[in-house]
């Protein structure tokens, strides 16, 4: 038994509820595609009412046999393959085991081929392998056009490779491209849009530092960005990023979530610290967003507010239960 799974038990038995990253599925009827690992049968329908998850990655070798064996039947000389799969870890109180589903898998491949510089030849061996995976069942590697494939073509001592995200070899495929006019698109292929979420944790530590100096307690703070890079597949370097929005997160602990004054007043602190941020300095092209958690210790409130309107009554004088109405009536 895998730590993970042992601490998902330990959560289970003592009743803690589920957060972000282990959760429970809330449909009675759900019924999902899952991978099971080691196994002779590559997929298996099961049922994950009432199971638990975390986000993991997994070796899926009864996926990559498969796949070495659909290469080998078409006559292409293939020296290993693997396949590995990013996405959940399920463990299900009915199954009594964890169960492993990927949502996007990558699949690495080396082919012995005679020799390096013949593109044309590359190319044409490079849409074979897109056409036998194409035609595999969709349950034998699950969610492999969501992911990337790497094929290392070898010959003798010296090797090259080709990287690229799945979909967009499969898109080159459909339009006909084969031989060397395959092998310059793939390798030609453009950078791959991802959204991330950072923490800033330059505003984050000013802002604190602001809360201490004028010696305020019970107020902590994070600072996420929303931004968007494109990746290059082939290397995985960031060839460009924008920052997109801006969220302070306050978690303010308070004795009474009824108290509407008392609140509005921490509130007001945790502002005053945010004003000493120049607007210059906060990134992305969105307005900004103010996130309040009340948390008493055994409840929380959280509400958000658009960064300008809470500075703007800030500093129109607006504290205590007014300001407090004023961030709680947003959502």
């Amino acid at each position: 038994m895998n730590k993970c799974f042992m601490a998902i038990i330990i959560l289970l038995s003592i009743g803690v509820p589920a957060c972000s990253q282990i959760s429970p599925q809330l449909s009675p009827t759900d019924t999902v595609m899952v991978t099971l690992a080691p196994s002779v049968e590559p997929t298996k329908l099961l049922d994950t009412t009432n199971c638990f998850y975390v986000e993991a990655s997994s070796e899926m070798t009864a996926a990559a046999d498969q796949v070495q064996s659909a290469l080998k039947s078409d006559k292409i000389d293939v020296i290993n393959t693997s396949a590995r799969g990013d996405g959940r870890n399920y463990v299900c109180p009915n199954v009594g085991t964890s169960i492993f589903t990927s949502s996007q898998t990558t699949l690495s491949i080396t082919l012995k081929v005679d020799a390096l510089d013949d593109l044309n030849a590359l190319g044409q061996l490079t849409g074979k392998v897109l056409d036998n995976l194409i035609s595999l069942p969709a349950q034998t590697v699950p969610h492999w056009q969501d992911g990337q494939i790497q094929i290392n073509f070898t010959s003798g001592s010296d090797s090259r490779n080709l990287v690229f995200l799945a979909a967009f070899g499969v898109a080159q495929r459909a339009k006909g491209l084969d031989g060397a006019t395959l092998w310059q698109a793939l390798n030609n292929q453009p950078c791959s849009t991802q959204t991330i979420q950072d923490s800033d944790t330059d505003l984050s530590s000013q802002i604190q530092a602001a809360l201490n100096k004028i010696g305020v307690s019970g107020i902590s703070i994070t600072v996420v960005v929303d931004s968007i890079q494109c990746v290059n597949p082939q290397d995985g370097t960031v060839e460009s990023y924008s920052a997109q929005k801006t969220t302070f997160n306050f978690n303010l602990s308070v004795s009474d979530l009824k108290d509407q004054e008392a609140n509005g007043n921490t509130a007001a602190q945790a502002v005053a610290a945010l004003a000493g941020v120049a607007k210059t300095d906060i990134p992305g092209d969105q307005p900004a967003v103010v996130s309040f958690d009340f948390n008493d210790g055994s409840t929380q409130q959280l509400n958000s507010i658009d960064y300008n309107q809470i500075m703007n009554a800030y500093q129109s004088g607006s504290k205590g239960a007014e300001l407090y109405i004023l961030i709680t009536s947003q959502n």
